[in-house]
Formats: structure tokens, C-alpha cells, sequence
């Protein structure tokens, strides 16, 4: 994906050149394009280096590095009368079909789904409200107008969004580590489907839209054949225009049903799994990719390398947390593997867990409330999985210049996996499995009784980083 900043100097001094360190900071989230805009003014660039030979003068301003995936379109994305700019940092999977309703209205400069985003706001008024309805994809926004900023994220929060001060500056960027660089002591997080108006006055954050709201656009009776043609069409459009993907492996009912479903839209479709020499994820992941007959790429770490794994792993995170970096370590080194191997798009089956029961916490608040505590539950884990999961997944992989694409999160699958009742994700409390919908998708997807009755693993013990860890720390 990318990396979006936004600065406004609380005096006289200029922000193109805090943009420009926030931006080279955080080019291994987007090293194909950089750019900045301040004051009604674009310039762009290939390079860091020919960024920082340029300039711009104002106290107001945006800035963007790509990581270029669909079409491509160096930003910030100038509006159609050239006053206002846009930053984008994700994906926007429906932009062909928002399309057609501005094609005639709006001259395109690119072929970027980030810059449908920019027309379809200028077509409402720029209110983010209006977007968050009609979008199926992740993003984190920035837009420049003459007086202010405004930035905004998706609903579940994939993509990052962090906001701080300097003496001189307002700031945003999409990774913490950017604004402690320029001086910011203390980044916050906006949180998701928030937006962020930033000023000389300050910060103004507002809630736009809530999951209790996309929650009211959930169908009142479940359908298991909208839920799976609903997962068909995630994959779809997530693979549309993907020429290579990736998926993270581990041999689970999530990643085997990911990379069957990834298999059959992209003709090269690669698994990538890693773990400690010896681990239970590596020997039950090169199994299940014999069995689906796709190739598996094995990142196998040795003991004596876990410390130095951890540290690099540690550098791109903003918190440290044993636990998430045993589960982060995993996909830390797929990643990495899958960037050597020039994969710039890798699937994952995050989100699975949490909309379909996959934690034993679930055995717990059904015993404890019955299945109305399990629908609370669920509701309680999309809300806070963007505070740890949803960051970590990103940091670690954006870290090794490698895009997510999560189809268990998408917007109208999700819809439709909310719809499902609890007792069909967990059938009693002794209930090993769980997960039972996804565990039917994968039997009409081909895959074999072994793997759809597959109980879940941990991560983090499956791919025996936690017991390393465990001596480490």
C-alpha cells in the first residue's frame, strides 16, 4: 500500500521539509512514487532523494509515497478545479464501479482507485460520511484544503492513522515511529472511522461512522449462500488485477480456505509460511500445500536467530508485547520471504477468529452469558482488534514493503458473517472446533475432511516462536 503525512506549521515556517523526513521515514510502505502538496501547489517525484532536491513554500500541506498495485498514479491526486489535494493509503476494491457514475462528471489523470476516492468526495461535497457507505476496501485518507486538513479511516481500521505536535508543527503520518522522529513525544491513534481536521487552531476529532452503525446495514436472516458467494466475491475483487499473490500459511482452516479461494482467481498464487526449525506449523503447512497441490515457499529460522528477529521485528512496532510479537514474528518472516521472491500482494485469513468464534474466549462468555454474551464478544473484538492485530499485521509487513489483503474483513462479507447467528460459529461450550461457517466454505471449495476438521493452533506455539521468546525475554 502506502504512506500518507499531513503538517500545518503553527507559525511562519514553511512544512515541506518535515514532510519530506516524515515521507522518507516510512518509504519502505511505498518506494515506487513520493510526492507532496502544500498550498494549492503538487510536485512529485520517483525518488526520496529527487523529492528532497525540490521544494514548495506554505504552512500547509500533504504528503504521499506509493507502493503502486492497482494502476498507477503518482500522489497527491489534484480535484478537477485544482483546489483541493488528496493522500490515500489502502485499497479501494469497487473503484471501477463508483466509476461509472463519475466518469462523466470528472477528468481522471490516472488509473488509481485512489483517485475515484478524491472525484467521489468533490461529487458530495467532500463529507466522508458519504464515502464510508459505498466503499469495499481499507483506507486511510488525507485531504488539503486552502485553511485545513482533513484525514479519515475505514470503519475497521486496517489502515494506521497517527497524530501528534512539535513546538512548530501539527502532524500526521501513518506510523508512529514518523512522528517521534520530528519530535512528537507522544503520537495518538484516531480511531477507526474518525476523522481528523487539522488547523492552525489545532486537532478536531469526530466520529463519522461506527461499527454499531455498519452493524444496522447487517441482513436481518443469514444465508449461507450469500455468505459464500459474499466470500467469492472478497477474493474477486481483492485478486482483480493481481498478476502474483501470496498467501500467509500455517495450514489452519483460515489460510487453507484463503489460499484455495486466492488459487483459482490468480494463476500464480505462492504460500509462504514460517516458523522455528522443527516447529508444528511447518511440517503441517508443507503437508496441507502437497494436499492442495500449490507451491509453499518455508522460511525456516533457527533458534539462534530469534533474538536478532525479534529486535528487527520489535523496530517496526510502536508497543512491545511478547505475546503479539510471537504471533507477529511469523508473519514478519513470510513477509520478508515473499518481498525476496518479488510479491508485493499476500492474503491472509486475519479476522476469521474473531467474526467466527476461533478463540477458546468464546467457550467462556457462552458458559458465562449464553449466546447473546458470544454476539457481545464478537462485537467487542472487531471493535479493538485495529488497536493491536490490525497494527501489528500492518507495521510487520508494510516493514518488508508487502501489501495484506484481508477477505474475512471485507465490507460485504462482513455483513454477511454478522448476520450469521453465534450458535452456528459455536455450536455448545465443548465445542473444540468452533469456526463452523468457514469450515463449510471450505467444503465447497474442495477441501479435504482432514483440513476443514483441523482444530485451531495458536500462532504463536504452532510456529514455536513463543517458547523461544519465552527464554529471550
Amino acid at each position: 500500500m502506502c504512506s500518507i503525512a499531513g503538517a500545518v506549521s503553527k507559525g511562519k515556517k514553511g512544512v515541506f521539509s518535515v514532510l519530506v523526513e516524515m515521507l522518507s521515514f516510512m518509504s519502505h510502505r511505498g518506494p515506487d512514487g513520493f510526492g507532496v502538496a502544500i498550498s494549492g501547489q503538487a510536485v512529485k517525484a520517483k525518488s526520496i532523494k529527487e523529492l528532497r532536491q525540490k521544494h514548495l513554500p506554505g504552512q500547509l500541506g500533504i504528503g504521499h509515497s506509493l507502493l503502486s498495485i492497482t494502476g498507477h498514479g503518482a500522489q497527491p491526486f489534484s480535484s478537477c478545479d485544482g483546489k483541493t489535494f488528496l493522500c490515500h493509503n489502502g485499497q479501494l476494491y469497487n473503484y471501477l464501479e463508483l466509476n461509472e457514475n463519475l466518469g462523466q462528471k470528472h477528468s481522471f489523470a490516472s488509473t488509481s482507485d485512489s483517485e475515484t476516492i478524491l472525484h467521489f468526495l468533490e461529487e458530495n461535497r467532500f463529507d466522508p460520511k458519504k464515502f464510508f457507505p459505498v466503499s469495499r476496501g481499507v483506507f486511510s485518507c488525507a485531504v488539503s484544503f486552502k485553511d485545513r486538513l482533513v484525514a479519515f479511516r475505514d470503519v475497521i481500521g486496517e489502515k494506521p492513522l497517527w497524530f501528534g505536535e512539535t513546538e512548530e508543527f501539527f502532524v500526521f503520518a501513518s506510523e508512529p515511529q514518523a512522528l517521534k522522529r520530528i519530535g512528537v513525544a507522544f503520537p495518538s491513534s484516531l480511531s477507526p472511522g474518525f476523522s481528523l481536521t487539522v488547523s492552525r487552531k489545532g486537532f478536531l476529532v469526530k466520529k463519522v461512522f461506527s461499527l454499531s452503525g455498519f452493524k444496522k446495514t447487517v441482513p436481518k436472516k443469514a444465508s449461507f449462500e450469500s455468505l459464500l458467494g459474499a466470500f467469492g466475491e472478497s477474493v474477486s475483487l481483492m485478486a482483480k488485477n493481481v498478476s502474483r499473490a501470496g498467501v500467509l500459511f500455517s495450514g489452519g482452516i483460515d489460510s487453507s480456505v484463503i489460499a484455495k479461494a486466492v488459487s483459482e482467481s490468480v494463476k500464480e498464487t505462492c504460500l509462504f509460511t514460517c516458523g522455528v526449525e522443527g516447529s508444528h506449523d511447518l511440517s503441517v503447512a508443507d503437508k496441507t500445500a502437497q494436499t492442495l497441490g500449490l507451491k509453499l515457499v518455508e522460511a525456516v529460522v533457527a533458534k539462534d536467530e530469534v533474538p536478532q528477529m525479534a529486535l528487527s521485528a520489535s523496530n517496526s512496532l510502536f508497543f512491545f508485547d511478547k505475546m503479539q510479537l510471537g504471533i507477529g514474528l511469523p508473519l514478519f518472516g513470510a513477509c520478508k520471504e515473499a518481498s525476496k521472491k518479488g510479491f508485493r500482494v499476500v492474503f491472509s485469513g486475519q479476522g476469521s477468529d474473531e467474526v467466527f468464534c476461533g478463540y477458546s474466549y468464546y467457550i467462556k462468555a457462552l458458559q458465562e452469558n449464553g449466546f447473546s454474551g458470544v454476539e457481545k464478544e464478537i462485537r467487542s473484538s472487531l471493535e479493538r482488534m485495529w488497536h493491536r492485530d490490525l497494527f501489528r499485521d500492518d507495521a510487520l509487513s508494510m516493514a518488508n514493503s508487502v501489501e495484506l489483503r484481508l477477505p474475512f474483513l471485507e465490507t460485504e462479507f462482513l455483513r454477511q458473517a454478522l448476520a450469521v447467528p453465534a450458535s452456528e460459529k459455536i455450536k455448545s461450550p465443548t465445542d473444540a472446533l468452533r469456526k463452523h461457517p468457514v469450515r463449510k466454505i471450505g467444503e465447497k471449495l474442495g477441501l479435504s475432511a482432514e483440513i476443514v476438521s483441523r482444530p485451531k493452533n495458536a500462532m504463536q506455539y504452532g510456529s514455536g516462536f513463543a517458547r523461544e521468546l519465552e527464554k529471550l525475554f
